[in-house]
This record gives structure tokens, C-alpha cells and sequence, in this order.
């Protein structure tokens, strides 16, 4: 057997805004992890390989798609792993934090992390003693976190909390296991983006973006997914129009001058907005309006962990 960055395989749909993943046990055998309905790549993955799935881990109950699990236990004989607390209708085996699955030579650690939905699972690979990735689901994706809203807006905030909670827990793990196999920005969210905070006090404080305190320079802003800048038949004085693709509202449309289109298209999710502003030439009260407005149209995402730095 090779690595497993040689064994495993991300299978995106770019549409769905979701990764399934392959991962070759190396006896023949195959663990697929959110498997959307659509098996057809996933199905040709296998066949290159010359594997069967014997397993169908689900992360979590999703949204905006069907699940493949209940199929490939049909045609595969596939084990299907999901969360107990789901209370599936479907034969499945049900796992709660800490159960773990033998794969043969290969562990899979459940790791209750709730946030995205209330049932939701991470699940830590482990080789013997070793923990070599975690497959996050909804938990941790690319720059954010999975939506909180899904059960309405009178759960939203609990569950964000819950969120908050299964993050830092991902984040106590090491580097090579936090980061080896994350799901893709989803690209569904129609409400404000996720804000990373330091602590707890601050959540517990109800911290939110504000663009008058000492250190808003410090924050780094991340593009939400499905941005887009249409700079085709524009108002009077604008350099651009900002949208989400992924709004429900699809007037929800933010113009842009020259000065503000520069800073925005120096958004790299590296740069601090004081980085932005000096490299920009940008006018520093105008910026503050601006980043505040970028948020309030759900076009960033901040991360304000370098302020502790």
C-alpha cells in the first residue's frame, strides 16, 4: 500500500458544491465517504482501481443533495456509516463519538461534530495508533464552516455555537490530520458568513464584524465562494458589480467604484485589509465602509486570528 494521499481520491462536483472520496483499503476493497446520488465518477474511479465499495461513510444528513450510501448498499453490498443520532429509516450502521470501524489495517474514528446539523460526524483515519486524516464534511471546509441555519433561524444560534465547539475540536488536532481531506466551500450559504474568533469570551460576548474598533485592519477577508464581478453593461461610475451566485436574492447586487474594485481584487485570503488598503493606495476610512459593506453582502468571509498574532 502507498501513501494515503496515493490511496485516496476527491471527487468534486463543482454543481453540488461537494467532495465525495474514494479511499482504497488495498485489498480490493473501498471506503466512499459522502457519496452523492449521482455514483457515475465515483463508479468509474472504483472501476480504474479495480475496487468495490464495502463501505458508505455519510458525514452528515445532507440539504442539498441525495445521498449514494442507500444505493451502493443495493448494487455494492456497501456498509452504510452514519450518525445514530440521525435516526435514518434506511438499514444503516449507527455510530456515535468515539465508535470506531475496523477497515482492515485502516481505523474509522467517529467525532461528534454538531454545528452544521445536529447529528453531524467527522471521521478520523487512523493506521494502527497513527491518525494519517479526517474526512470534515460540514464542519471544516475550505476557509469556513459549513451553515447553521438549516433547522431555521430559531436553532441557528445554538447550533452555531455547536459549530464553534466541533471547530476548535478539529483544530486541537495535529496539522497532517486537521487538513488532509476537507469538503469543498459549498457555496449555499444565504445568509451572513462565518467570522473565525479566538476565544470563547467572544462568542459568548456575541462578537460580530465592526469595522470602528482598533483592530479591524488586522482581520483577513476570504472570498465567498460563487463571488463574481460582472463588469458587462455597468451604472454610471461603477468599475463593477459584485454578486453571490448562491443567493436565493438575486438582486442582491453590490456597485463598486475603481478604488473599491481594487481592493477587492486585492483579496487573496493572505492579506490583512491594512495590507489591502497600503497595496491598494486605498483611503483608509473609505475601507472601513467598504469591508463592512463587503460582509453585509455576503462577499467575505473574515478571519480575525492574526489580531492575536
Amino acid at each position: 500500500m502507498g501513501t494515503i494521499d496515493d490511496q485516496m481520491q476527491a471527487l468534486v462536483d463543482e454543481g453540488l458544491g461537494n467532495s465525495a472520496y474514494l479511499l482504497d483499503l488495498g485489498d480490493g476493497r473501498a471506503l466512499a465517504v459522502d457519496p452523492p446520488r449521482d455514483l457515475r465518477p465515483l463508479r468509474r474511479a472504483a472501476a480504474v482501481r479495480g475496487l468495490q465499495v464495502a463501505y458508505a461513510a455519510d458525514t452528515h444528513l445532507h440539504a442539498d443533495f441525495l445521498s449514494g450510501a442507500v444505493q451502493l448498499a443495493a448494487d455494492d453490498g456497501a456498509t452504510i456509516l452514519a450518525s445514530a443520532a440521525g435516526m435514518r429509516a434506511f438499514h444503516h450502521r449507527g455510530l456515535s463519538d468515539g465508535d470506531e470501524i475496523d477497515l482492515g489495517g485502516l481505523t474509522l474514528r467517529a467525532l461528534a461534530t454538531p454545528g452544521h446539523t445536529e447529528e453531524h460526524l467527522s471521521f478520523l483515519l487512523l493506521d494502527g495508533p497513527t491518525a494519517v486524516g479526517v474526512f470534515t464534511g460540514g464542519s471544516l471546509i475550505v476557509g469556513s464552516a459549513a451553515r447553521t441555519d438549516l433547522r431555521g433561524s430559531e436553532r441557528a444560534a445554538d447550533l452555531a455555537r455547536a459549530q464553534y465547539a466541533s471547530l476548535r475540536r478539529l483544530a486541537a488536532l495535529p496539522d497532517r490530520e486537521r487538513y488532509a481531506a476537507m469538503e469543498l466551500w459549498r457555496g449555499t450559504m444565504t445568509s451572513h458568513s462565518v467570522i473565525a474568533y479566538h476565544s470563547d469570551a467572544e462568542l459568548d460576548a456575541g462578537a460580530e464584524i465592526r469595522a470602528d474598533d482598533e483592530c479591524w485592519t488586522s482581520c483577513v477577508p476570504i472570498r465567498r465562494p460563487h463571488t463574481l464581478c460582472v463588469q458587462d453593461r455597468l451604472p454610471a461610475g461603477a468599475a463593477g458589480v459584485l454578486l453571490n451566485r448562491s443567493h436565493a436574492s438575486h438582486d442582491l447586487v453590490l456597485s463598486v467604484d475603481a478604488q473599491e474594485k481594487r481592493m477587492f481584487d486585492a483579496i487573496d485570503g493572505a492579506r490583512t485589509i491594512g495590507e489591502i488598503v497600503e497595496q491598494s493606495r486605498g483611503d483608509a476610512a473609505r475601507a472601513r465602509t467598504f469591508f463592512e459593506k463587503l460582509w453585509r453582502y455576503d462577499q467575505v468571509t473574515f478571519d480575525r486570528s492574526k489580531i492575536y498574532d
